[in-house]
């Protein structure tokens, strides 16, 4: 291979690695959606594993420029690992031009680096106390999160409690309709003097519709008030035994989570590899191609 496609490969992995972990810096963990800025990461193994189809590339070190940005916080971090590691393992795992060969380049390389990630958490937790505080507030922070946003999307607070609701919500109901009856009658027997009869019709109208609407949006009121405090409970109860779950050293869960977390993302990571892969071989097929021509 000549110089000038060596120069390319480098600058290419250079830029991949620089773009990836730019990328990470707009994820907000409150907001699944920034995580598309990471397809940036198989788009590099992707390229990786084309150009390492062959034999390991040098070219794939470059990712280590990533680890710069570990100072600037936790998800920097396990990007920059990512992207360092991961990227020098893609090319050592890569081989052949099939899909399927694309596809399993990521497999190996995700698996270690999860290994390492794990590793590294539960490291800085045994040696910065401080540290294993955040990452344990951090888990039981998502997990509650996470708790409160399927109950209160499948209603399931709600369906367990709904008989036990069903009496206090019909006494609720009486007694409100009850007010508006009692309240009615006062006000009538107190205006009966001073309005005409046409006003008095106009009242009566008013509240017959109030017994029926006046209830309905107190007990609508009071059923969120009541399903959110439900929610908070069960989100909150999940988060706090999580958090006692990782007292101490107990914490080294971290490293088989975050290992088979990092694992369990290959069916994603490695299909987008493989596309991204392809694209490039279709891509530079044509260049090879034609440097061969001009160099016979």
């Amino acid at each position: 291979m000549d110089l000038e496609q060596d120069y390319l490969e480098y600058v290419i992995q250079f830029s991949l690695s620089l773009f990836a972990i730019s990328a990470a810096s707009f994820i907000d963990p409150t907001n699944p959606i920034t995580l598309g800025t990471l397809i940036i990461v198989p788009m590099l193994f992707g390229y990786n594993a084309y150009i390492s189809r062959n034999q390991f590339k040098y070219s794939s070190f470059l990712g280590f420029i990533s680890l710069m940005f570990v100072p600037l916080g936790p998800i920097m971090a396990a990007v920059a690992i990512t992207v360092s590691v991961g990227n020098l393992l893609v090319s050592f795992f890569a081989g052949g031009t099939n899909f399927k060969d694309y596809y399993g380049a990521t497999m190996l390389p995700l698996l270690i680096t999860g290994l390492i990630l794990g590793s590294t958490l539960y490291g800085a937790a045994s040696y910065q106390p401080s540290f294993g505080d955040e990452i344990r507030t951090g888990i039981a922070d998502t997990a509650e999160t996470q708790t409160s946003t399927i109950l209160e999307e499948t209603n399931l607070v709600k369906n367990i409690v709904g008989g036990q609701q069903e009496a206090a919500t019909q006494m609720a109901k009486q007694v409100s309709t009850t007010t508006v009856v009692a309240t009615e009658a006062y006000i009538l027997n107190q205006t009966e003097a001073n309005l005409s009869a046409q006003e008095q019709i106009a009242i009566q109208q008013a509240f017959s519709s109030a017994r029926e609407d006046i209830p309905n949006t107190i007990l609508r009121s009071s059923e969120e008030m009541e399903l959110e405090n439900q929610n908070l409970g069960v989100s909150g109860a999940i988060s706090e035994g999580i958090e006692n779950l990782l007292v101490g050293d107990r914490i080294i869960i971290v490293v088989p989570l975050v290992t088979f977390g990092m694992y369990g993302l290959q069916p994603l990571v490695g299909l987008l590899t493989a596309i991204f892969a392809k694209l490039t071989q279709t891509v530079s097929r044509p260049k090879e191609s034609e440097s061969s021509f001009s160099q016979s």
